[in-house]
């Protein structure tokens, strides 16, 4: 009995080690990255373009708030998703449909990241704040029981709440009203650009979705037509941002400073849009070709996020 123990405990070991790697999967930390990103982007535009954001406690806490409302959104969609047998049907794999993580313990993990994010919300100000932490908690959570059965209205709830993080960045540095409406611009285009990535989203679980009767765009209307919808919009958020290019006053001190042209500085500033964009709707073409081969919409919406950085960089810079 004695020489089986050290073998029980390795095993006991192993299986807790597999747990825990199971829960960091299903908590996608990589999304951790582009949370603080937004938070501190909105920040340093909302301050006049400024390090000065960084020096902010609040800034730091808004983007811990932000993580954390991504980390839980995504376990607790990771749930709704089990047992309604969605991910059963794309996503065999998954830590919940694979059984290495028991459902209650997914709801545990999920709730305490919610009840945390809410009380350490209770500390920030402006009202407005808290109020967008408040909402952004709620939406994700009522998001997979019963917003992403209702078309479209799925797709817009998590481009807005994605949209929300730079204003709430802005905020939380105390910026002006001004400082605010500065945001306005690359919080539109960051809009737009989500909304795309999610219908494409929507357009590779379109089987899965459909056997679940979740009414998503492309069950509605076919891949072809929502992916029509879907390059609409991203094409809306490019000529947003060569709006910006043309109009925006963020880059007036290059004409202004130096010895060139504003024409120039704004031509540039439409030149880099346009190479910003153009392999997303490079991508969207290529799916529409090739009968919209699973590899390539997979590709196409992992490869659409530095893009929607880069654009959202770029508009803060401009507007």
């Amino acid at each position: 009995m004695a020489a089986l123990w050290p073998e029980a405990l390795v095993q006991s070991r192993h299986k807790k080690m597999k747990e825990v790697s199971a829960y960091m999967e299903m908590a996608r930390p990589i999304n951790l990255v582009p949370s603080f990103l937004l938070v501190f982007l909105g920040a340093w535009a909302g301050t006049g373009r400024t390090m000065t954001a960084l020096r902010f406690g609040s800034v730091w806490l808004m983007s811990l708030l932000s993580s954390g409302v991504a980390v839980a959104s995504v376990v607790v969609n990771d749930y709704f998703d089990f047992a309604s047998g969605v991910d059963g049907v794309n996503s065999p794999d998954k830590p919940l449909p694979s059984g290495t993580i028991r459902p209650d313990g997914a709801l545990l993990f999920a709730s305490v990241i919610y009840i945390g994010v809410l009380m350490a919300a209770c500390l920030m100000e402006p009202p407005l704040l808290r109020l967008i932490v408040a909402m952004s908690a709620g939406a994700t959570l009522l998001y997979t029981p019963l917003l992403k059965r209702l078309t479209c209205v799925k797709n817009a709830t998590v481009a807005a709440i994605i949209a929300a993080s730079p204003i709430a960045g802005a905020l939380a540095a105390g910026a002006s009203s001004l400082g605010v409406r500065a945001v306005i611009a690359p919080c539109a285009f960051v809009f737009l650009a989500i909304m795309y990535r999610e219908i494409l989203m929507d357009i590779q679980d379109v089987e899965g979705d459909r056997a679940a009767r979740v009414w998503t765009l492309p069950v509605m209307l076919g891949r072809k037509r929502a992916l029509g919808v879907a390059v609409g919009l991203f094409a809306t958020a490019s000529v947003l941002g060569l709006a910006v290019a043309a109009f925006g006053s963020g880059l007036s001190w290059a004409w202004t400073m130096y010895s060139v042209s504003e024409t120039v500085v704004r031509s540039l500033s439409a030149l880099a849009v346009l190479y910003v964009v153009r392999p997303v709707l490079a991508n969207a073409w290529a799916i529409w070709r090739n009968e919209f081969n699973r590899d390539l919409v997979r590709s196409a919406i992992d490869e659409t996020l530095k893009p929607i950085g880069l654009g959202m960089l770029l508009l803060a810079a401009m507007a």
